[in-house]
């Protein structure tokens, strides 16, 4: 079973009719042929590129952001969440510090100093099952989120930056309650990185 969103399906046309076996192929067609699959494989490599954009890929890594340079450091001051799971503060830190360091907006610490620390809060978070079988498994989850991060200066309390409410909902395909909080928690992280940008 799937651990990802469903996805519609959109099957290919078919062709009913068939070509004569016995007579050779015109060289022209086999070269149209040939074009046709060169235009249809490009827009397969540009379509991911455009949904990736659509999902908060837009960014262009290395570009600079409320953190200055690239070869700034960032660490996590805390993560504040109010929540009866103890491991959604681990699953935070952890996709946030991916998203960093795949889109070189800062080089990560995991402790001691750092040029900026970010304080991330969770204001809301809640994740309950959609679906059942007979069995009482879960199939689906409905998960929503809602965080605010604060950079601040070094390690101490003198604020840069604040973000506004950063929220996702999604309902995932899964019988594991963690897996989709896992998978909320990488769109949160998406769209955190991407708001470094937004000098306010």
């Amino acid at each position: 079973m799937s651990l990802y969103p469903k996805k519609e399906r959109y099957g290919a046309g078919t062709n009913g009719g068939q070509g004569n076996l016995s007579t050779p192929t015109p060289c022209g067609a086999r070269t149209l042929r040939s074009r046709a699959g060169f235009l249809i494989l490009a827009a397969l490599l540009v379509l991911p590129a455009l949904y990736l954009g659509g999902c908060g890929y837009g960014f262009q890594a290395g570009k600079p952001t409320v953190l200055g340079e690239a070869t700034s450091t960032l660490s996590i001051k805390g993560i504040e969440q109010p929540t009866l799971y103890p491991w959604l503060s681990q699953i935070l830190r952890s996709n946030i510090r991916d998203e960093v360091s795949a889109r070189k907006v800062a080089v990560w610490v995991d402790s001691g100093k750092s040029d900026y620390s970010m304080q991330i809060n969770v204001k809301r978070f809640t994740i309950r099952e959609s679906v059942s079988n007979k069995h009482d498994d879960s199939l689906l989850f409905r998960a929503s989120m809602i965080v605010q991060a604060i950079v601040y200066e070094g390690n101490g309390n003198t604020e840069v930056w604040r973000s506004g409410d950063i929220s996702y909902a999604e309902t995932y395909d899964t019988y594991y309650e963690r897996t989709a909080a896992e998978l909320l928690s990488k769109r949160i992280a998406e769209r955190l990185v991407s708001s470094l940008r937004d000098k306010f």
